[in-house]
């Protein structure tokens, strides 16, 4: 490689630096030099080496000769430990003022099964094994719900208490109780036996528990049920309870609880329920007694459903319970629903529902509609309607191609009166038509009133042998009826309780004014949370006085309203009592675009209330309230109107 002149020049430079004799004209400084020192080196390090094997070499032989001495001391230690732990046990176990609960022992002699309602004898052992007396022993025995004392069947047995004081090194102490279990069949029943003591020498309480298991080899009482195991759907059937008494001692407090599911409806029982319609106190029940319950209802349901109708009985603590405190046994009975080959319809002015309302006095118009269920035809069939109720206008029955007893108050229908019914086939509907009226029972003495329609339709059809069976069907259905709840309004100058001033007739530009009187009155049956509401016109003002001050009326500046918060009206107000009034005081301002007019003072007023039997909300409503005050004798035509 070759380099030009000046690159030449610089290396040469480089060079004369680089040798030079006096480096720091050259602007280069050299590092000083290290400070000279001795270190004394040791040369005999080989004799410590030898020293160090020497010394491990006699640890060695030293640690092979103190060996035995720290075995010897391991063991000395085990023996000594486990000879402290031999003797602790033998102390604790068997020292002779030591007690323990294991040498404490609680044994029950009796039967493993006992009849339920009979006596159960036990006897009870208490031993006690240790070397030491036990001091203030208690025994508790705690028995099973439903124990009864076996010397007073009332009394109910929870727990019973024994103090058996000082029981002393091996001796028994022995005791014998008697008590009588109730309950199911197979029921397993557990007493616990309970023991308490103290030893010498120390206030601490000391345990001891057993427990004595008993099975209930029968019931005391048996139950058997007795209906059909298929009914028609709304048609009513009866069922029949015996209860039999399985005990040697008498019964006290037995009851018995239904329990009838969905779908059923009580209509009756022999005898009669004590509460609920499904409970029935027997009281006291003596051995070998045998007692009968007869229910009569209906179930209602679509075809094929299966239904559970239970019966429970035991017994209570005390006489007043409704409530079993001990169930004794259960027994249930499964009924299947099936629709009936015949069915009908009972239709109460247009409604099928199960309660109709009419007003007092009004009508009630009924159709009857058959139906054939079957893919056959039946034939010969009647229906009956008994209407009861002292409601009833028995002089207003009107019947179509049927018979009337008025006495009975029976309308039948039969197949030589009405074709449609001797054969029904397979998907025809035959209707049969009636109507009557309600007395109008405003002013009697009568209350909560109504109409009952007991509809029964019977036929027959031919079975696969032909021979004819006949089936029946029964429907019920009530007509409340609901009261005459009324109101009146009308405007006094001066048979009212408040002094009226101003020109009569009105005069335009001048003040007059005037009471405005509410009546209320109310018929058969007590109406709750009643209220009137009205509206004053904007010309006319409220003057703040109003009466009785028993009555609650309120008055809103803002919208005009007038409430009078009436609350229960009595059965009968008005009709032999006198009528709920109240009465309240206006002023009006004729302008003159009214004059030759009579000046509405109140707008249309409204009363509305809730018959308390038949549910219903009733409202009653008058028009508009002018200043014409016709009711009193100086009236006269023309006051009313402004000059």
């Amino acid at each position: 490689m070759e380099y030009g002149a000046d690159q030449k020049s610089k290396l040469l430079e480089r060079e004369e630096d680089l040798y030079a004799r006096d480096p720091g004209a050259l602007g280069i400084k050299r590092a000083p030099h290290l400070p000279e020192q001795k270190v004394d080196v040791r040369e005999d390090w080989q004799d410590d080496k030898e020293k160090a094997l020497a010394d491990k070499l006699r640890y060695k032989l030293l640690g092979m000769k103190e060996k035995p001495i720290a075995t010897l001391l391991l063991a000395f230690s085990l023996i000594f430990f486990f000879g402290a732990a031999v003797f602790a046990f033998f102390t604790f176990y068997r020292g002779a003022n030591v007690v323990s609960s294991e040498n404490v022992d609680i044994s029950i002699i009796g039967p493993v099964s006992v009849a339920g309602g009979e006596e159960l004898p036990l006897e009870i052992i208490v031993s006690n094994n240790n070397n030491a007396a036990l001091q203030s022993v208690a025994l508790e025995i705690t028995y099973p719900e439903g124990t009864r004392s076996s010397t007073d069947l009332t009394r109910e047995l929870i727990r019973e208490n024994d103090l058996l004081g000082v029981i002393a090194s091996g001796e028994n102490i022995k005791r014998q109780i008697r008590a009588v279990l109730y309950g199911e069949e197979g029921a397993k029943k557990e007493i616990t036996i309970s023991l308490e003591y103290r030893v010498e020498g120390s206030s601490a309480v000391f345990f001891k528990e057993k427990k004595y298991e008993v099975v209930l080899s029968s019931a005391p009482i048996s139950l058997a049920v007795d209906s059909l195991k298929e009914v028609n759907s709304g048609q009513p059937f009866d069922l029949s309870l015996t209860i039999s008494s399985n005990s040697t001692i008498t019964l006290s407090n037995v009851l018995v609880k239904a329990e009838y599911g969905f779908g059923f409806s009580f209509i009756s029982a022999n005898p009669q329920t004590s509460a609920n319609d499904s409970l029935w106190k027997i009281g006291d029940l003596r051995p070998g007694e045998k007692r009968i319950i007869k229910v009569h209802g209906k179930l209602e349901g679509q075809d094929d459903e299966d239904r559970i109708i239970r019966f429970t009985i035991g017994t209570t603590n005390t006489a007043l319970s409704k409530t079993i405190d001990v169930p004794l046994l259960s027994i249930s009975q499964d009924i299947t629903i099936k629709k009936p080959f015949v069915s009908f319809d009972l239709v109460l002015n247009g409604q099928l529902d199960k309660d109709v309302t009419i007003s007092d006095g009004g009508d009630v118009r009924g159709t009857i509609t058959i139906a054939n269920n079957l893919p056959t035809r039946i034939i010969d069939a009647e229906v009956e309607l008994k209407i009861s109720g002292d409601a009833l206008d028995k002089n207003s029955v009107m019947v179509t191609f049927g018979l009337y007893r008025a006495p009975e108050s029976i309308i039948s229908w039969g197949s030589r009166a009405v074709p449609d019914l001797a054969v029904i086939n397979p998907g025809d509907k035959p209707s049969l038509t009636f109507s009557l009226e309600a007395l109008n029972l405003s002013g009697s003495a009568l209350r909560n009133q109504e109409l009952t329609f007991e509809a029964t339709v019977k036929a027959k059809r031919f079975s696969e042998s032909r021979v004819p069976e006949e089936v029946t069907s029964t429907l019920s259905k009530k007509v409340k009826i609901s009261s005459n709840m009324s109101l009146r309004s009308r405007v006094v100058r001066q048979n009212g309780p408040f002094t009226n001033t101003g020109p009569i007739p009105p005069v335009a530009e001048q003040a007059t004014t005037y009471t405005i009187l509410l009546d209320v009155t109310n018929s058969l049956n007590t109406v709750s949370n009643a209220e009137v509401v009205t509206t004053l016109p904007d010309y006319v003002h409220w003057m703040g006085q109003f009466g009785p001050s028993a009555e609650k009326i309120s008055f809103n500046e803002t919208t005009g309203e007038v409430l009078w918060s009436v609350g229960d009206i009595k059965a009968g107000t008005g009709f032999g009592a006198s009528p709920r009034q109240v009465a309240f005081q206006v002023s009006f301002i004729p302008a003159t675009s009214q004059v030759g007019t009579a000046p509405i003072l109140i707008g249309p007023t409204t009363l509305r209330g809730t018959d308390r039997f038949t549910g219903d909300r009733l409202t009653s409503l008058v028009s508009e309230t002018t200043a014409k005050f016709d009711s009193e004798p100086n009236f006269k035509p023309g006051d009313d109107k402004v000059r």
